[in-house]
């Protein structure tokens, strides 16, 4: 510590102290120091066996989703951001070595400065850390010393970004400090966009401004990289990678434009939930803003968002004045049967994600018939089941079959063959990719919903039907 005395200065023991108050699921927890072991105090925070945010990718590297994790990591991050500058806190030294990841996979902010500091303050040991830090300054900071600021942090964010995305160090091709004060005198960017999509890249340009006073606030890039992650999330379920219809693009835009409308906290405090949770809020979202009119062109009756609200209720949302709040139980929300089946099946798809089950009877109760003359088949039938677009039912037959139906037209879509006996049972798994069916046989069966394949071998050993 200092040469008068081996107590810490005031200042560092002020740093650590805000540190291990901060509590935030993006923060990483800083349990204290231990002294002793050299000649500058060790932080103590907590084990992570995923290593920091680019070994971590780099184990996921041939994911087939990695761009979705990459986006996601990017939102725990900019998250973690916006909490210590809504806390008047800079971070100061953002850079993929102080992006821990959880055991859950999330990504956590640690650090902020303190082995930086803790060098300093040791007499006993020569610093050689600013290099290894310095490709990651804001051009104020590394050309004209000025002082850290949350300015300075979005450039590094920026940085941080080059890092996810690239695999790369920012100033990639600089071999030393003198080389990278060159590139920041000509302006030179940290890093170039290469497979980054453009809706990322148009972010890290944002943080890679050399003025400074034009750099992004945490706000703003958080609620943005969220809002893209909880729209393709979204997407996802009302698609079910399904070419989009004029249906599903309405629905998606007026989801979009209800969730724009939002503050900007709502989206940032969506990401992390769980499918079921985010569904369900989205919907709130999007019926309140049905309700209030703001929705252009029409999206489907009010009487629909009023069912909707009915049934998920406001969750956080504070409701305007003007709006009442249906009754859970409430019977009747307006005209009925009114829709055609088409219209309803994006928002039905949404809802079966927020409540498994719950979109057979938003699709009875809103939509048109359009089925005549009934379907029939030559054989007996013993269950059916819906698939949650609304559209096709699977059906238990006597003749050892299951079957899947276009509820329109009464077409066969296809046969599962490969049961011996009665099929008693089918049922649907919640994101519709598998069926299960039980027989007579004493079998238990899976089989892949697009095609028909049976999955694995049959489950055996029950002594009965």
């Amino acid at each position: 510590m200092s040469a008068e005395s081996n107590e810490m200065p005031r200042a560092l023991r002020r740093e650590i102290s805000v540190w291990k108050r901060l509590e935030h699921r993006n923060i990483h927890i800083l349990c204290g120091l231990y002294e002793g072991i050299g000649p500058v105090p060790a932080l103590v925070s907590p084990w992570y066996q995923n290593g920091d945010i680019k070994s971590y990718l780099q184990r996921h590297v041939d994911d087939t989703d990695v761009d979705l994790l990459k986006l996601r990591l990017l939102c725990d991050i900019m998250c973690g951001v916006k909490f210590l500058h809504g806390n008047s806190i800079v971070h100061g030294d953002i850079k993929g070595q102080n992006v821990l990841i959880s055991d859950a996979g999330v990504a956590t902010l640690c650090d902020f400065g303190l082995s930086r500091l803790l060098a300093e303050h040791s007499q006993s040991v020569t610093y050689t850390g600013v290099w290894g830090t310095s490709r990651w300054m804001a051009p104020e900071i590394f050309l004209d010393g000025e002082r850290l600021s949350y300015a300075s942090d979005m450039w590094a964010c920026g940085c941080l970004f080059i890092e996810v995305w690239n695999n790369a160090l920012p100033y990639q091709n600089k071999m030393n400090d003198h080389q990278i004060s060159l590139a920041l005198d000509g302006k030179e960017l940290p890093g170039s966009q290469l497979d980054m999509p453009e809706t990322i890249w148009t972010v890290v340009q944002e943080c890679f401004n050399f003025d400074a006073t034009q750099h992004p606030a945490s706000l703003q890039v958080a609620t943005n990289l969220c809002f893209q992650l909880v729209m393709h999330e979204v997407d996802s379920w009302v698609t079910l990678s399904r070419p989009m219809d004029a249906h599903v693009r309405d629905l998606l835009l007026a989801i979009e434009a209800s969730l724009r409308t939002t503050v900007s906290h709502t989206v940032t405090e969506l990401y992390p939930l769980s499918d079921s949770e985010v569904a369900s809020d989205v919907i709130r979202h999007l019926s309140l803003a049905r309700i209030l009119n703001m929705q252009r062109p029409k999206l489907l009756e009010r009487s629909v968002f009023r069912w909707c609200f009915a049934k998920f209720g406001v969750g956080d949302i504070i409701l305007p004045s003007s709006v009442a709040l249906p009754a859970r139980d409430e019977v009747e929300f307006g005209p009925i049967g009114l829709h055609e089946p088409a219209a309803l099946r994006p928002l039905a798809r949404l809802v079966e994600r927020a409540r498994p089950g719950l979109a057979i009877d938003f699709m009875t109760y809103f939509s048109a018939s359009s089925l005549s003359p009934p379907i029939k088949l030559n054989t007996k039938l013993r269950f059916v089941a819906w698939l949650s677009d609304g559209n096709r039912i699977a059906v238990a037959c006597d003749d050892a079959m299951i079957r899947i139906l276009d509820i329109a037209t009464g077409a066969i879509l296809l046969r599962l063959v490969g049961h011996n006996d009665d099929v008693r049972h089918v049922a649907v798994s919640p994101d519709e990719r598998l069926l299960a069916s039980c027989s007579d046989d004493r079998s238990i069966r899976l089989w892949d919903a697009q095609t028909g394949y049976t999955v694995g071998l049959p489950m055996v050993g029950h002594t009965g039907w």
